[in-house]
């Protein structure tokens, strides 16, 4: 161990390295992000005190042409065991549990954080990024409408506790539909909600319409949750009108 490993591994250079492996599976609204954290020695031998995993969403803002802001915060966490000395070309290795709470943006992006506090030494640390997705109940009603109208989902929205889909059609159903929105809730073992229809427009009236939202109609929803059957015969009611033809 030379005075050079030691002054690099002050300023990151040789440090120890961290690596996160999420177990295989689905990441969604009130489970968990399980995996192992493997912590590999660097050149010299350094003092772990902490380890802390942590679950944390990530966006962007900006106002009118200023610089865009990266913003970062933390929901959840687990502080793994610590306080030992790693020795060079050591290897540990950690399962962890992350809870992920119900309600959060699925606009935005998640990440697994893990980070090594080590004195003297800059803190090694990797992010690993994954798709956060809606509860199964939500994934399985926006199934079922693609099922039953040809149009697929395109992007997921949250907003408190209320989440919509947008499903936007290709092909020849652009010519009557702009898209489909499923606005959902979970109320007990229901999903409450609408089916927003974005109808095409073709004439100037539409098009003037369209402008302040006129063009769109909603239509209530109410199924038990995992009742994809129900959810079909409700969703066909509603679709078949404007899909006929």
């Amino acid at each position: 161990m030379s005075i050079l490993d030691r002054l690099g591994a002050a300023v990151g250079i040789g440090n120890s390295t961290v690596q996160i492996d999420l177990d295989p599976g689905d990441l969604a609204w009130g489970g968990e992000a399980r995996g192992t954290l493997t912590i590999a020695g660097g050149h010299v031998e350094q003092q772990v005190e902490r380890i802390r995993v942590s679950l944390l969403e990530r966006w962007e803002t900006q106002d009118h042409d200023g610089p865009t802001e990266t913003h970062y915060r933390e929901h959840s966490s687990e502080d793994l065991p610590g306080g030992f000395p790693l020795r060079p070309g050591e290897t540990r290795k950690f399962a962890f549990a992350i809870p992920i709470p119900m309600d959060l943006a699925l606009q935005n992006q998640w990440l697994i954080r893990a980070r090594l506090s080590v004195p003297g030494g800059v803190d090694p640390h990797e992010d690993h990024y994954f798709p956060l997705l809606a509860p199964a109940p939500f994934g399985e009603l926006s199934r079922v409408l693609a099922q039953v109208s040809g149009i697929p989902p395109h992007a997921w929205h949250t907003h408190g506790s209320h989440t919509h889909v947008e499903h936007r059609p290709d092909g020849v159903l652009k010519e009557k539909l702009d898209g489909v929105r499923l606005e959902m809730q979970l109320v007990g073992d229901r999903i409450e909600g609408w089916v927003e229809v974005n109808l095409r427009e073709h004439t100037l009236a539409e098009h003037l319409r369209a402008m302040v939202h006129a063009d769109r109609i909603r239509f209530p929803i109410s199924v038990p949750a995992g009742d994809c059957t129900g959810a079909a015969a409700r969703l066909s009611e509603i679709l078949e009108p404007f899909l006929a033809g």
